[in-house]
This record gives structure tokens, sequence and C-alpha cells, in this order.
């Protein structure tokens, strides 16, 4: 029976100098640090990580995991062009590297100018920034068949359209979370300022008083004289809640819960269009066919998602069809399966996947669009709601104590 793999956090010293943080998987810490040293690097601590969520709570929080999306569209693009115009390798990196300013694209090509010049490869020296991975095995094979300019440019397509698709998901949920804040602030205000106002009316009156203001009063109370508790309470459930959501066990749980949601399934098909559109660029660049599948994989948001594009790499070594693989792993729309097998008979199964993630692509996005004009309406009316419920609370007591004092 084989180990499984652990995960390593490590400090090293690579071979321009520099001190950098590497977190890899091996069998033992001995496999990791024979690795580093064969590549030049010089292992300073090498520590287990623990995946589980008091692990993920106790790691340091990283504002930023390397280049950002933008940022590599825009390197793929500049040295597609420059290759594409007869430019070295070295060259291109060069151009790329006198950006002015402390630009961290600027940065990233010197660095992986310097160990180009120092004799490795290209897919090697990006290897060793935080770059996506299936941007390697495509420069990798980029380097096997003399295609870097045709691997840089389908590169770029991709990278500008996730791009694209994350802005226009951000534009969609703008409305949503601005809708979000405003009832919470006019809900605080309320309850903090405008309610105490009425309190001294319904001293001595309380039990008499409709549940909704007794419920209103109470929440009043409750902001105005423990707010800072209750702040304390909202930001350790916060954190909580995303240390879970980050570790495996957490995230395991939450997808079971959230795949039901119509939000969530739609997000799983642009997840899954993502995924294949990498896949069948690498295919069409001359990745082997379950190599592919396995450095798509890293492109995944979903670890559900990633988990089972790996087990349908490990499935296509030992033999099979890609549809039927797909078909029974990774649950791939028929609709879309038809396309990939059609590729697979005449050949084209690059091109085939590319088209077939472009139309799963399409079909999200305008779920999501369908989803996010039914979101916005709906938080208005949660808006109107909880200011309904405040000012109700409050004309129900007056009127319920003159009632009262008429009797």
């Amino acid at each position: 029976m084989s180990q499984a793999l652990k995960r390593f956090s490590v400090e090293a010293i690579s071979p321009t100098g520099e001190r950098q943080h590497i977190e890899r998987e091996a069998l033992s810490d001995r496999d990791i640090a024979l690795d580093l040293l064969a590549k030049g690097y010089t292992p300073v601590s090498i520590s287990l990580q623990r995946t589980d969520w008091l692990g993920t709570l106790s790691k340091p929080i990283q504002w930023r995991q390397g280049p950002r999306s933008s940022e590599m569209a825009m390197f793929a693009e500049q040295m597609s062009e420059m290759l594409a115009s007869g430019l070295t390798v070295e060259q291109a990196l060069g151009v790329i590297g006198r950006r002015p300013g402390k630009s961290a694209l600027g940065k990233m090509a010197s660095q992986v100018l310097l160990r180009v010049r120092g004799g490795g490869a290209l897919s090697s020296a990006l290897a060793e920034e935080k770059v996506p991975s299936y941007l390697v095995g495509m420069v990798r094979a980029a380097e096997q068949s003399g295609q870097m300019a045709e691997a840089f440019t389908d590169a770029t397509r991709y990278l500008q359209r996730e791009v694209a698709s994350r802005g226009t998901l951000a534009n969609a949920l703008l409305y949503p979370a601005i809708v979000l804040l405003t009832v919470l602030g006019v809900l605080a205000f309320m309850l903090g300022f405008v309610i105490p106002q009425f309190a001294p009316i319904f001293e001595g009156d309380e039990d008499r008083l409709p549940g909704v203001t007794r419920f209103v009063l109470y929440l009043s109370d409750l902001v105005t004289h423990h707010g800072i508790w209750l702040a304390v309470g909202i930001l350790l459930f916060v954190t909580l809640v995303w240390s879970l959501r980050r570790s495996n066990s957490g995230r395991a749980a939450a997808n079971k819960i959230l795949v039901y949601l119509p939000v969530t399934q739609a997000m799983f098909s642009l997840d899954l269009s993502k995924v294949l559109s990498v896949m069948g660029t690498l295919i069409k660049n001359g990745v082997e066919i379950s190599g592919a599948v396995t450095l798509s994989a890293s492109v995944a948001s979903s670890q559900a998602l990633a988990q089972r594009m790996e087990d349908a790499g490990r499935k296509l070594r030992e033999g099979g069809s890609v549809s039927g693989i797909f078909r029974s792993v990774v649950k791939i729309p028929e609709t879309t399966l038809s396309i990939i097998e059609v590729g697979e008979h005449t050949g084209e199964l690059g091109r085939a996947i590319q088209r077939a993630a472009y139309l799963l692509e399409m079909e999200s996005e305008q779920r999501i669009k369908r989803l996010a004009a039914l979101v916005n309406p709906i938080a208005i009316a949660f808006l109107g709601l909880v200011v309904g419920v405040v000012v109700a609370g409050v004309m129900l007591g007056i009127m319920s104590i003159n009632q009262l004092a008429v009797r």
C-alpha cells in the first residue's frame, strides 16, 4: 500500500541567494531536502503542515499568492508578441524585466531571466515562481515542439478570459454587497440611536407590549449595552468559519452543504469550463492527455473538482477514453461530453475540448447573470423588511400603550 503524500513548509536559500518560502508535497522531509539540494537550493527549515482547521488558523495570513491573473495575462501577451517578432526568450525577459518602478511583473521576469541565463529551461525557471502550474506545462510542451510564441498566445487568451470572468462576477455581486452593508448600517443606527429614544416610553409596561416590540427593544439593549462583546463574538465566528473553510475537512463539509444551491452549481460549471479550457489548450500544444488532465486540475477553484480531475488523470494512464472516464469521474454535462466524443473520433480532441469549454462558460455566465438579476430585488426587499420590522415594533408599542391609557 503506497504512503500518502504529506505537505511541508520549507524555508530555503535559492541559487540566486534569496530566501524563499516553498510549500510542497512529499513522502518525507528527507525527500524534499534531497530534491532542493539537487536544484541548487539550501534548505534552512522544513516543517510538516497541518491540514485541519487548527493548522490553517495558525498559518500566517498572506495577502498575495504570486502575480495576479491580470499581471500574468500581460506577461503572456508581451512574451507572445516579442517571441513572434523574432526576439529570443532571454531578450524578451530582459525587456519585461526593465519595467519602470518596483513592478512585481518586472521582478518576476528578472528572476526568471537569471535562472535561464544560468542554464535552466524557461519552464523550470517559471516553476520556481508562483505562477499557475498549467502555464509551466504549456511552456514545457512548447519547448519540445518549438511553438513557444503560439503557447504564450493561447495562454494569453485563457488568462484574459479568466480576468474578464472574475470582473463580471465581481460586478454582479457588488450591488447586493452594497445593499447588505447598507442594511447592517441602518440596523445598527436604528438599534443604537433611534430605539433608545423611545425606550423610556415603554418602561414599566414591557409585559403588555406586542412580541415584535419586545424583540426590537431586546436587540436595541443588546447593541447599546453589549455592543463590544457582540462585535467580538461576530469576529470570532467569522474567523472560525474562515479557518474551517480553508481546511480540507471544513471545505469538504461546506461543499456537501452548498452543493444543492443554484449559485453553487453555476459556479461549479464556470470552474469546470476554466479547467476544460486549459486542458484543451495543453493538449493542442502537445501535452500528453493524462498529463494535461492532471495539470489542468491546478486551475480549479474547487478542491472537489481538482481531486476529480486528478483521479481522471490517473484513470487515463491506466487506459480508457476521455469521455468515458469524465462521465464516471468528473460528472461533465452530457452536451459537453458529446462535443468531446466528437473530438476523440476526429482526432481534434484539443480543439473540441476548447470549444466545449467555451460553450459551457457562456452557459454558466448566463446562469450567473440570471441569478444576480434575482439577487438585487431580493436584497432590496430584505432591506425594506428589516427597516419595516423595526418601525413596526416601535409603532405597535406606542399604539398598545395608548390603548391601555384609554382603557
